[in-house]
């Protein structure tokens, strides 16, 4: 079942800790995929490959933003900024 977590943020953590909240989350190489100048995707670069489950929220999300038929595998975190400071993750489950 997909869940949607959204974690707030007070400040900008220090970008180890955001490295290592992500990468627990994530579990593999992580990769951004910019939707546009307020949201990013990061992803498991090799989700395809390891035949991870597909993630049928953020895919939908994806789709909205690239027009396209791809789709993204394993957990998702959607960034949020605000005046370029990270302000939220949002954790999407597969």
């Amino acid at each position: 079942m997909n869940k949607i977590k959204t974690i707030s943020l007070a400040a900008t953590p220090p970008p180890h800790n955001f490295y290592l909240q992500a990468k627990s989350f994530i579990g593999g190489n992580l990769e951004e995929i910019k939707l546009n100048n307020k949201y990013s995707f990061i992803v498991d670069a090799e989700g395809k490959l390891k035949k991870l489950p597909i993630n049928n929220k953020a895919t939908r999300l994806y789709n909205y933003y690239y027009k396209t038929n791809d789709y993204l595998c394993g957990n998702v975190l959607l960034i949020k900024y605000k005046k370029n400071t990270l302000k939220n993750l949002i954790q999407i489950k597969y």
